[in-house]
């Protein structure tokens, strides 16, 4: 072995090599190790792992604003159906339904329609991905209605009701608030 193949090798292992005459060639310090491909994975690790709690945050966003929207859209149907196809004299004598009494009959039917179109609204639109915007439209046109409804249930002194529209109204500021903020439709 030549002495520059003794150096060379010497530089490729980083200990000191021996050359044939049996003395110690160059002694070097092992190669510094380059630890940026490591500190890159752990970086990619992170961001990973940030972007799966990300998705994750994601997901229970979109299940929460979908629970909510199938139950004031049940919320809506009922009272759709009810409304709208109920005569006004029973609505009058039902529990809540006090209020129709002094109402026009068209009035009551036309709240009725008004109930279906927004469980149409809430739901239809996202699930079959045709103009999702609909879903918070129809959430603060909901959040109006039930701002009449509070206060009608207010001046007959129904109080309990008045509580039950104000959770309902609620439910529908979340999905206008969550559906166009931090869990949109999208794709």
């Amino acid at each position: 072995m030549t002495r520059a193949e003794t150096v060379r090798r010497a530089d490729v292992t980083g200990a000191g090599a021996v050359s044939s005459t049996g003395s110690c060639t160059r002694n070097t310090p092992p190669p510094h190790k380059d630890n940026s491909k490591a500190k890159n994975n752990k970086n990619k690790t992170k961001t990973k792992n940030k972007n799966k709690d990300k998705r994750d945050k994601d997901g229970r966003m979109n299940l929460a604003l979908w629970i909510t929207t199938g139950l004031l859209a049940a919320v809506a149907l009922t009272g759709g159906v009810t409304k709208a196809f109920v005569p006004k004299e029973k609505l009058a004598a039902a529990h809540g339904g006090g209020w129709t009494a002094g109402a026009g009959t068209g009035f009551v039917k036309g709240l009725g329609v008004l109930e279906l179109l927004a469980a149409a609204g809430l739901i239809l639109p996202a699930a079959l991905g045709v103009a999702p915007v609909l879903v918070p439209v129809t959430a603060v046109c909901w959040v109006a209605l039930m701002i009449g409804a509070m206060i009608t249930h207010r001046r007959l002194g129904e109080y309990p009701l008045v509580a039950l529209n104000a959770f309902y109204l609620a439910l529908a500021a979340f999905i206008a608030w969550g559906r166009t903020g931090p869990g949109p439709f999208t794709g």
